[in-house]
């Protein structure tokens, strides 16, 4: 069985336009093939994180949302080599951007735990 956790920094601005949302959602995939930055297919969705807010009345254009995420799941190793991946979206139309922030400042970390046997009765 393997454990996993991604702990990064999401951020949502609004392009430029006051709207009052600031959402969007945050997934993990896992996949036995490496997998492209531009593929249609990520593998197999294994955790789903809806991450935002929104406000009773449209905010400034540069207020921008950010927000301390952990995203954590588990699966069955079927395979010597498996590869984790995160994807963002937006839930809003074109007015919002949600990414993952990585600089030295604020580090995406990936934190891998693997139990072979029955470890956890």
């Amino acid at each position: 069985t393997i454990i996993f956790q991604f702990n990064f920094l999401w951020e949502a601005f609004g392009n430029g336009q006051s709207t009052g949302t600031r959402r969007g959602i945050a997934t993990a995939y896992q996949s036995t093939s490496a997998v492209l930055e531009d593929a249609t297919s990520l593998g197999t969705a294994l955790n789903e994180m809806v991450i935002g807010r929104i406000l009773t009345g449209n905010s400034s254009a540069g207020v921008n949302g950010y927000v301390p995420t952990l995203i954590q799941g588990s699966f069955v190793a079927t395979n010597a080599t498996h590869y984790l991946g995160l994807a963002t979206k937006t839930l809003a139309d074109t007015t919002v951007t949600c990414r993952v922030t990585q600089t030295s400042a604020r580090p995406l970390t990936l934190s891998i735990f693997e139990y072979k046997g029955d470890v956890l009765t």
